[in-house]
C-alpha cells in the first residue's frame, strides 16, 4: 500500500512511484470514478498520443496518393 495527502488546496496528489508505475506523466488525462466509498483513477489516452504511438499497418506513397485523388476527381 502507498499513502499519500491531500494539499490545502483540496488536491490528491499520489506519490511519483504509483503514477510512473500507471504509466502517468505530467499534464495526463485521468478518469474518477467513485465506487462504494473507494475512489478509482483511471488513465485516459490522449487521441493525438494515442495515434502517434500506434504501430502502422499501412503505407503509401505520394505518388499513390495523387493517382487516388485524380480517380475520386474524376468518379467524384
Amino acid at each position: 500500500m502507498v499513502k499519500g495527502e491531500g494539499s490545502k488546496e483540496v488536491c490528491t496528489l499520489p506519490p511519483k512511484s504509483l503514477l510512473e508505475s500507471l504509466g502517468l506523466r505530467e499534464r495526463a488525462t485521468v478518469k474518477y470514478e467513485i465506487d462504494g466509498g473507494r475512489l478509482i483513477v483511471e488513465s485516459i489516452m490522449d487521441p493525438l498520443e494515442s495515434a502517434l504511438n500506434v504501430k502502422k499497418w499501412a503505407r503509401t506513397s505520394i505518388e499513390e496518393f495523387e493517382e487516388s485523388k485524380r480517380e475520386q476527381e474524376l468518379h467524384g
